[in-house]
């Protein structure tokens, strides 16, 4: 059995208060997920398989679509992935029990929404950056504006500990963002090469972009950049 430690899924720092979003289809409940279901593996088991069936509708990333027409074993394993990158997320003490994972729910307690969030703790210097997970709405409600209400729910309770929020987006997703105020870097070469350097083959489905919260305070990937220079010097 996994055991998830050190993780209040309540975001202790900036709790987000649950509301109701109204749809064509009914109302959608929304609210940040409790410890007690947290802990449970079929709990986790739940959340991926959510996210990994909205990113195989929304991308040709082929490890995602595989997950859609592959065989028993190729789901399996992209379960397997996933999986074990969300339990890293979860077991990550360095994120200091400020995850917020916003779940939307409808009457009859079906999931139909997801916002995680954390801080970007990936490198010390900009772990006053939040960065978005995940987000992903099934299709059925995707023109009823969840995304956006979980999107600016999150990032409305955040505005005041972070200077920056960042995510990296399906290509396809980009004018959703944009429309919500988030837009690719100044220095868009330097730093996308860098964050995606590692991850070569999704550079054609996938693109980092960021929005300020305070814009009074120094950009995360300006000294993300500097970051990235010292690594390339050696």
């Amino acid at each position: 059995m996994d055991k998830i430690h050190n993780i209040s899924f309540t975001s202790r720092y900036n709790p987000i208060k649950p509301f109701t979003i109204r749809t064509k289809e009914g109302k959608i409940y929304v609210s940040e997920t409790s410890v007690e279901k947290a802990l449970t593996p079929k709990f986790v088991d739940k959340i991926n398989r959510f996210i990994i069936k909205n990113m195989s509708e929304a991308t040709n990333y082929e490890f995602y679509t595989k997950y859609k027409t592959g065989t028993l074993k190729e789901r399996r394993e992209v379960e397997e992935i996933c999986r074990a990158h969300l339990l890293e997320v979860f077991n990550d003490t360095k994120l200091k029990n400020n995850i917020t994972l916003l779940l939307a729910k409808d009457n009859k307690n079906r999931l139909q929404g997801i916002c995680m969030s954390y801080p970007n703790v990936e490198m010390d210097s900009i772990e006053d950056t939040l960065y978005i997970g995940s987000l992903a709405v099934n299709k059925k409600y995707r023109k009823s504006h969840i995304g956006t209400r979980l999107l600016n729910a999150t990032i409305n309770a955040n505005r005041n500990s972070f200077t920056d929020v960042f995510l990296t987006a399906n290509v396809r997703a980009k004018r959703f963002f944009s429309e919500n105020g988030f837009s690719t870097f100044n220095e868009k070469n330097e730093v996308e090469n860098f964050i995606l350097g590692a991850y070569s083959e999704v550079k054609e489905y996938a693109i980092p972009l960021t929005m300020p919260l305070q814009t009074d305070k120094p950009r995360w990937y300006e000294k993300f950049k500097l970051l990235a220079r010292n690594v390339w010097s050696y």
